[in-house]
């Protein structure tokens, strides 16, 4: 009597969250040939030596997603035409020092996939930090992290946008 009680309220809770529309995160695609409609995949616009690279790379081996080195071979690109960082003094603290800053990812892209389907987008990703006058090592890790965070979010945004835009078509 009690395994039917939870294996009903097992089903029940399995049968909710797939009806609310919750999926994992990473979950791109709603259709299976999302990763095959881009596989191999050229990746342009960023340098093989930057934490962006690292990251998009991860991030497409995560979605099953191969890279291309040539162009002849590969099934789409991706070009990110443009991306740069800025960063803003939010407040100040009674010495007149900053004591928050905000961090802006700016991002262009440019996708095109070999049955000419192609599209341009721009992302705007903002974070902000506290600072300290004190924890300056510390602070510099956690511009890092927080810089890491932020391509891992652009990346998970363009797979999102792609796979929509395959989507549609």
């Amino acid at each position: 009597m009690k395994n039917g009680l939870k294996l009903t309220a097992l089903l029940s809770l399995l049968i909710i969250l797939q009806s609310c529309g919750f999926h994992l995160r990473g979950n791109t695609s709603t259709n299976a040939s999302f990763e095959q409609q881009l596989n191999p995949l050229l990746l342009k616009g960023i340098s093989r030596q930057s934490d962006f690279y690292d990251v998009a790379l991860r991030r497409l081996r995560d979605s099953k997603i191969n890279i291309s080195t040539d162009k002849k071979t590969a099934q789409a690109t991706l070009n990110i035409t443009k991306y740069r960082f800025k960063r803003h003094i939010l407040t100040v603290d009674r010495n007149n020092k900053a004591a928050e800053y905000e961090i802006r990812l700016e991002l262009n892209f440019y996708f095109q996939h070999v049955d000419q389907t192609a599209f341009e987008n721009h992302l705007l990703i903002t974070r902000t930090y506290l600072s300290s006058g004190t924890d300056i090592l510390g602070k510099e890790f956690e511009r890092r992290d927080i810089r890491k965070a932020m391509y891992e979010d652009a990346m998970n945004q363009i797979l999102n946008r792609i796979a929509a835009k395959i989507a549609d078509e």
